[in-house]
C-alpha cells in the first residue's frame, strides 16, 4: 500500500517525521511528493528527498495523500497542481490529510465546502478556511469522512491516528 506525503522547503520537520515512521512501520510505502525533486530542508533542519512531481504523482496508485505544513507550505496554497492531487483525492474517496498550515492548501482547491476543518490557528488562515466555504472547528484535529485536518505540531500525534483509522 502506498502513500503520497508532500513537503516543501521549510517543512515542520514533527508533522512529517511522526506520520512518516509510523506508516512505514506499519508497512506502508511512501513517496515524497513536492513542487520540485531534490533534497528539502525542514524548519528544524532535518532534510528529505523528493522523489517525484506534482504531475508525476497519479492518486489512482495510492491509498491516500498528506501534506505537511509549516512556513514552507505557504508557497502551495495557490498551487494549481497541489490543487488537482487534492480534488483527485476527493473524487477517488482516498484519504486527503492536511496538518498546521496546509489545510489551507484544500481550502483554496475547494474541497473543503461545507466540511468541518481546523488549521493552524490565526485570523489569515481561518478566514482563508471560511471564505473557501470550510466550517472552521477549533479543535487540534477534524476529520470529517476521509478528509483529515489538524492544527499544528502538538497535535501531529493525533493526526497520525486518526490517518491510520481511515487506512
Amino acid at each position: 500500500m502506498r502513500i503520497a506525503i508532500v513537503i516543501v522547503d521549510q517543512f515542520q520537520d514533527h508533522e512529517f517525521e511522526v506520520p512518516y515512521t509510523t506508516l512505514i512501520e506499519k508497512g506502508f510505502k511512501i513517496d515524497i511528493v513536492s513542487d520540485t525533486t531534490g533534497i528539502k530542508t525542514g524548519k528544524l533542519g532535518s532534510t528529505i528527498k523528493a522523489t517525484q512531481t506534482f504531475e508525476q504523482t497519479h492518486l489512482k496508485d495510492y491509498k491516500g495523500i498528506i501534506f505537511v505544513g509549516g512556513p514552507g507550505a505557504k508557497v502551495l496554497i495557490e498551487n494549481i497542481q497541489a490543487h488537482i492531487l487534492c480534488i483527485e483525492a476527493v473524487e477517488q474517496n482516498k484519504l486527503l490529510a492536511a496538518i498546521c498550515i496546509a489545510p489551507c492548501i484544500l481550502a483554496r482547491s475547494g474541497v473543503l465546502k461545507g466540511k468541518k476543518a481546523t488549521v493552524w490557528p490565526s485570523e489569515k488562515t481561518i478566514s482563508l478556511l471560511e471564505s473557501s466555504g470550510a466550517v472552521y472547528c477549533q479543535k487540534e484535529v477534524v476529520r470529517d469522512n476521509n478528509i483529515i485536518t489538524a492544527n499544528g505540531p502538538e497535535s501531529t500525534e493525533s493526526f497520525t491516528d486518526e490517518i491510520l483509522a481511515i487506512l
